[in-house]
């Protein structure tokens, strides 16, 4: 195996790419999920995770580390 396959231009290459579709997901579906919090006149009354977890964590980075574990714990 070549060396390069495992830097940058390999493997450690599109691991960053895989990740950052990932981050940018979650990031998406925190941010969709917030605007429908604040838009409802009343709290979404959802049983979701990512609900519950919303209530009590408002750092959307944090949170968005969070849900990438539960995902990659599969």
């Amino acid at each position: 195996m070549k060396t390069e396959a495992i830097t940058e231009h390999g493997l450690e290459k599109k691991l960053k790419e895989v990740i950052g579709v990932a981050d940018n997901v979650v990031m998406e579906m925190i941010a969709l999920r917030r605007r429908e919090m604040a838009t409802m006149t009343t709290s979404l009354n959802k049983s979701d995770l990512l609900s519950k977890l919303m209530g009590s964590i408002e750092d959307d980075k944090y949170l968005r580390d969070i849900i990438i574990s539960f995902l990659s714990m599969n």
